[in-house]
């Protein structure tokens, strides 16, 4: 995960509108997150507020991702027919 970004230029108004709006639209994203990850949405705000990186079983744990992927396996599949 990492923080939320944002860009606004403007009047003073307009930022100020901007920043409310930002502001809840992060506060949303959290909520999503701990209904998803069964996480607390203060853990997530925190983990939020910097970069947070998980490797793979951490983030199955934490409840970010279902499952790792750790190997893929391969077909073999017949060649296709040439017509000559």
């Amino acid at each position: 995960m990492t923080e939320s970004a944002s860009h606004v230029e403007g009047q003073s108004v307009d930022i100020e509108r901007a920043a409310l709006e930002f502001g809840f639209l992060r506060q949303r994203m959290f909520e999503c997150l701990a209904h998803h990850t069964g996480q607390p949405v203060d853990r997530i705000a925190h983990d939020a507020d910097r970069d947070f990186i998980l490797r793979g079983e951490a983030a199955v744990d934490y409840g970010l991702v279902d499952a790792v992927l750790t190997r893929r396996e391969l077909q073999v599949v017949a060649p296709a027919a040439v017509a000559v």
